[in-house]
């Protein structure tokens, strides 16, 4: 709780503080968690994946019930499957879905979750891969935040994966540049970034 007190006094009352527990808090942890951040000044945007990860959805549902938190509770990233996001939206635990379409399904399942979490009034905010999200959190009314991480020391993968990708600044209309030339997505593959982080699983000759 220290540090996040610190964080808050750094960044000061109007920047958004977001708390990732990573799913590693029992019940009562997650309990004890929520009343410190409320009582000491902490106001996080939203609290990620608080409870551990065997019985999460009802660990969560739990949490909201025991306390009456009104601090948002998001996640959904972890999750191997698309069902399981919907078992999180049917256990009305999450306010904030962060789903993550290179896990499951790709960009068409993607859309479903999106229309799902709208009809369902909760906001999503997907996982990583800002270049397939960013499309989906702009076109649904619950689009919440892209999550963008291309800087080339963090995740070098991300920043040489494709040819011409999307500017991720946001611009002066708050929105991000999303036209490209190319068909779908936009995005090719660049045979550097392959041949450099890629492992080759099968070749089938024709």
């Amino acid at each position: 709780m220290e540090r996040l007190r610190f964080i808050r006094s750094r960044i000061g009352p109007d920047r958004k503080l977001m708390v990732d527990a990573n799913r590693s808090w029992d019940l009562d942890t997650a309990i004890e968690a929520v009343k410190m951040m409320e009582t000491n000044g902490v106001d996080p945007y939203w609290l990620e994946e608080p409870c551990q990860w065997h019985d999460d959805r009802r660990l969560i549902s739990a949490l909201k019930r025991s306390t009456g938190t009104s601090i948002p509770i998001s996640g959904g990233e972890s999750e191997s499957l698309s069902f399981a996001c919907r078992s999180f939206l049917e256990e009305q635990a999450l306010s904030i879905l962060q789903f993550d379409v290179t896990m499951y399904g790709g960009f068409t399942e993607g859309r479903k979750l999106a229309a799902l979490a709208e009809l369902n009034h909760v906001k999503i905010a997907p996982h990583h891969d800002c270049f397939l999200h960013a499309h989906l959190v702009a076109g649904s009314r619950a689009g919440l935040v892209v999550e963008a991480f291309t800087d080339p020391e963090r995740d070098p993968l991300q920043a040489e994966l494709f040819h011409d990708a999307p500017n991720t600044q946001i611009g002066p209309t708050g929105l991000i540049d999303l036209r490209q030339s190319g068909p779908g997505l936009g995005l090719k593959v660049r045979d550097e970034a392959l041949a450099k982080y890629g492992t080759k699983i099968y070749e089938c000759a024709l």
